[in-house]
């Protein structure tokens, strides 16, 4: 089986000179922080894999590696409370107070333990620092 090739060339490219590099930033430097990226991705993938049923990865999986990191869930936690808060109002919904739990909010709540993960309410030290 012949792996293909996956590139991000244009948007690692892009995403640089969002964070200030140049407009046309050096080829060689944007091919290796794809190389990066790749890896780390294909890291991300391999481990999350360890823990699916049957080799189909699943977004819990993924959760699953990022329990450990609290800040990170609760970014994706409020990322997930905007998705759906945003459907809501594109499908016109009035009541926006009531808004049906996220499939994967309820995975989060039943592996955290202690609560932290889906406090929305501590601050984000390292948000704020960057």
């Amino acid at each position: 089986m012949e792996q293909q090739k996956v590139s991000y060339y244009n948007e690692i490219s892009m995403m640089m000179f969002g964070f200030g590099d140049s407009h046309k930033p050096n080829p060689e430097t944007v091919r290796l922080v794809e190389s990066i990226v790749l890896s780390q991705l294909r890291l991300i993938v391999r481990e999350a894999l360890k823990y699916s049923k049957n080799d189909t990865l699943k977004p819990e999986e993924l959760i699953f590696l990022m329990r450990k990191n609290k800040y990170k869930m609760r970014r994706f936690v409020k990322y997930l409370h905007n998705q759906e808060l945003k459907k809501r109002i594109e499908s016109n919904v009035v009541d926006l107070t009531n808004i049906p739990k996220n499939s994967l909010i309820e995975f989060i709540e039943r592996i955290d333990e202690t609560g932290e993960l889906t406090d929305l309410s501590e601050f984000d030290e390292v948000k704020h620092e960057r």
